[in-house]
């Protein structure tokens, strides 16, 4: 998936008109009456803008970390400074682990901003402690466009999601592949002797290095062909999540003047 095709969930009314507005109030408010180079002129904006600045933090935090997201296969695909990760105790394989675990968070974290997006747009006023899906649930109907892309977001997710939970709370990383790179195959043993323990060479013929390093090759690919197969899906949620928000976004403007 090329840079634009990864940003193509951007191309939708709400995320263009918001970043429009956003884009209008700043060009003219240096030359606003009462404003203060250097100081906060917040309240220069007037109800409808400083919505706007509201609903515009959240859509940029939601941007950066889908960014980040995108970024993760170019990490995975490459093991820089191999002798200065090894010599620290990092091997490949715990290296993609890293990456991995960073993803199950990331998405978490793009389905926590998505309901506080939802909030400003709806400008429900709800703490973004209490932001979840119970309290929303209390304010906007299920049925609403929003809400049903919300909950396909979770849904699609579910088991990225609850591996992070188990990876945050209970510091447990389950991966078949990995298992069987480390355990079966053996690789936990070369890292044992690169600490120092002796390993013999029965052993290592028993567990040759070249199968192994196939296997984690063949380890990475299945990762980074996630990580794409996440993207391409989490992509087409939110552009159709952030669409639906617009009919009420346009709402909020005119009653805020």
């Amino acid at each position: 998936m090329g840079k634009k095709e990864e940003f193509y969930y951007l191309a939708n009314p709400f995320s263009i008109d918001l970043i429009t507005s956003l884009s209008k109030a700043i060009k003219t408010f240096d030359q606003r009456d009462g404003y203060q180079s250097g100081r906060n002129n917040h309240h220069l904006l007037s109800p409808k803008e400083k919505y706007i600045s509201y609903v515009s933090k959240v859509h940029s935090n939601l941007i950066e970390v889908n960014n980040q997201i995108s970024y993760l296969k170019i990490f995975i695909r490459r093991y820089p400074f191999k002798q200065y990760y090894t010599k620290n105790g990092i091997t490949e394989v715990e290296y993609i682990q890293y990456h991995m675990e960073v993803l199950f968070h990331k998405i978490h974290t793009v389905l926590e901003i998505m309901k506080l997006l939802l909030n400003k747009v709806y400008d429900l006023k709800i703490s973004d402690r209490d932001c979840n899906w119970i309290t929303l649930c209390k304010h906007v109907d299920k049925k609403e466009l929003s809400m049903k892309h919300l909950n396909s977001f979770y849904k699609t997710f579910e088991l990225i999601i609850e591996s992070r939970h188990l990876s945050s709370h209970r510091g447990i990383f389950f991966d078949e592949q990995k298992n069987k790179i480390e355990i079966d195959l053996g690789f936990s043993l070369y890292k044992f002797e690169h600490n120092g323990y002796k390993v013999d060479d029965e052993t290592k013929k028993i567990f040759p290095l070249r199968f192994i390093e196939y296997e984690i090759k063949q380890y990475k690919k299945s990762k980074v062909i996630l990580v794409e197969k996440v993207v391409e899906y989490k992509e087409m949620i939110l552009k159709e999540f952030l669409r639906s928000l617009y009919p009420e976004f346009i709402k909020q403007q005119k009653l805020k003047g």
